[in-house]
Parts: C-alpha cells; sequence; structure tokens
C-alpha cells in the first residue's frame, strides 16, 4: 500500500511538470507569434480600426507610423463588401485625438506601404477600438509618373518635329552642307599649323619675360618697397589746411565772379555795357595814334630847346 501511494505521487508531480512545460511552451508560442508579427508584448497597446476601399498593398506586419517613428503595426487585413477593414493597434502613451487620420503612405519606390498618424486638432482622445479616418497619399512612383509625363510628352514633339524637318531637307543640298562643315574643318587645321610658329615663338618670349622678372626680382621688389614708402609718405601729408585754402580761394572767386554777373566794378561794366568798351577802345586807338604822331613828330610835342630858348614858330 505504502508504494502504490508512492507512486502516484510520482506521478502526479510528472504530470504537474509536464503541464508547466506545456504552458510555457504556448506561453513562448505566442511571445514569438506576437514578436514576429511586430508587436510590443511588454507595453499596453491600444487597437484601432480604419477602413479603405482596398487593401492597397497593406498586410500584417505593416508599420505604423508617427511623425516618422514606428509606434505600432497592422494586425489584420479584413475583407468586407464595401471595402477592407483595417486592424491596427499603437502604443498606449500615443494619445490620438477623435477625428485623426490614419493616412496610407509609400515608404520607399518599391511601393512599401505604412499608415502614417496624423493627429487632429481635437481635445477628445479617441479610445481602443475607434474608427480613424482613412486616407491615402499619392505613391512615390505615381508623383514622378506625374511629373515625367509632360516631360516625355515634349520630348514626343520635338522627336516628331525633328523627323519633319529631316525629311524636308534636301539629301544634295545636306552633303553639300556637310562638305563645306568638312572643308572649313580642313582649313581651321592648316591655320592651326600655320599659326604654330608663330605661336611657340609667342611662348619663347613669354617665358623668356618671365626669366627676365625673376632674375630682376630683387630690384622690383626695391622699387615696390619704395612706392609703398612714397604711398606712406603722401599719406602723412595733412592735406586738410591745403584744402581749405584752396576752398577759400574758390569762394572769394565765386564772389568775383558773381560781382561780375551783377555788373559791379569796371569788369562787371564791361561785360554788361557795350557803350564803355566802345570808350574804351576808342581811347586805346587814340592813344595809338598819338604816340605814332610823337614818334614821327616830336618837336611839336617839346617846347623846348638845349639851350633854354623857346623854338619858333617857323621852326616848328
Amino acid at each position: 500500500m505504502q508504494n502504490s501511494g508512492s507512486d502516484k505521487f510520482k506521478i502526479g508531480k510528472q504530470e504537474v511538470r509536464l503541464g508547466l512545460f506545456a504552458a510555457m511552451a504556448i506561453g513562448l508560442l505566442i511571445f514569438g507569434f506576437n514578436f514576429l508579427k511586430g508587436e510590443n508584448v511588454f507595453n499596453s497597446n491600444l487597437t484601432y480600426y480604419v477602413r479603405y476601399p482596398n487593401a492597397l498593398n497593406l498586410q500584417s506586419s505593416s508599420p505604423v507610423l508617427f511623425r516618422g517613428v514606428k509606434v505600432g503595426s497592422v494586425r489584420e487585413v479584413i475583407l468586407q463588401p464595401e471595402g477592407v477593414l483595417i486592424e491596427f493597434y499603437a502604443r498606449e502613451d500615443i494619445q490620438i485625438p477623435v477625428g485623426s487620420e490614419a493616412r496610407v503612405i509609400s515608404t520607399d519606390l518599391f511601393n512599401t506601404r505604412a499608415i502614417e498618424i496624423l493627429f487632429s486638432k481635437n481635445n477628445d482622445l479617441a479610445v481602443s477600438y475607434d474608427t480613424l479616418i482613412g486616407t491615402v497619399e499619392t505613391a512615390l512612383l505615381d508623383k514622378i509618373a506625374d511629373q515625367v509625363t509632360p516631360m516625355r510628352n515634349r520630348i514626343d514633339s520635338l522627336l516628331m518635329t525633328t523627323q519633319r524637318l529631316l525629311a524636308a531637307v534636301d539629301p544634295d543640298e545636306l552633303n553639300r552642307t556637310v562638305g563645306h562643315v568638312e572643308a572649313a574643318t580642313g582649313q581651321l587645321a592648316e591655320m592651326s599649323l600655320s599659326m604654330k610658329g608663330p605661336l611657340n615663338r609667342s611662348l619663347t618670349h613669354i617665358e623668356s619675360i618671365s626669366a627676365n622678372l625673376a632674375k630682376n626680382n630683387e630690384q622690383i621688389n626695391k622699387i615696390v618697397y619704395n612706392a609703398g614708402k612714397i604711398s606712406d609718405s603722401l599719406s602723412a601729408i595733412s592735406l586738410q589746411p591745403t584744402l581749405t585754402s584752396l576752398n577759400q580761394n574758390l569762394a572769394t572767386l565765386s564772389g568775383i565772379l558773381q560781382k561780375i554777373e551783377q555788373g559791379d566794378g569796371t569788369m562787371g561794366k564791361m561785360v554788361h555795357d557795350s557803350s564803355l568798351y566802345h570808350r574804351l577802345d576808342e581811347s586805346a586807338k587814340s592813344l595809338n595814334l598819338l604816340m605814332e604822331d610823337f614818334r614821327k613828330q616830336p618837336r611839336r610835342y617839346l617846347n623846348f630847346s638845349v639851350f633854354g630858348g623857346k623854338i619858333k614858330e617857323g621852326q616848328k
């Protein structure tokens, strides 16, 4: 009897161990499954729903982003008659306001999809199992295609125009043009050969000048140094008194010119009164005649003799 009780106790211990092992295995299986789906089992998550016309390439474990950071994943894509219902979770610390958008975006050129949460300005917060507003962003390839299409149309139009122009060109005329281009190219080649000698001589002269400059570098430095000293001397000279004196002289000259312009003084009257000029001109002519007559007949104006007697009237 004692052995039978002991056997039963051992069997009970084995069943307990087996049950604990099975529970641990099941727990590890659930943990591993959720981990592979990208769900963090150590944090509290909130579940949300969003509807789209189609799956939009979303699938289980597709990331849910907020400001570029992954905060959750898609749990399940549920097909419905009116479209597709997406169930996803987000971290509990990401407090999503009511009326926020769950926008489907492309994360790369291969059209890999993700859901981006765009908060609304509502102060009320959504609770678990609420439904968000579903929107779709234009795929990156679609944007590129929209930009490339007008360019492609322009290129097609340019090619068609080029084809029409080439079709309208006379082949003989085109051949003549090509011949002229070849002739011009040959002439340019001959000119370059003929200019090779003078060009080499010019380069030789330039090298000679450079060598002379290198030899006379010390003298050039002295010239530059002396020029610098002259410049320093000129800058050290005080120009203020000279400028002040020049300004005073210019002011005096301006006053004189202003008086002449107003007709003051002899110069002013000569400028503005022509009669004074004529009188002076007549006086100058009379004086000239007088001097000429004095030179020819000085006795007429000198009424004395060397011996003190008067000159007689008949001796004049």
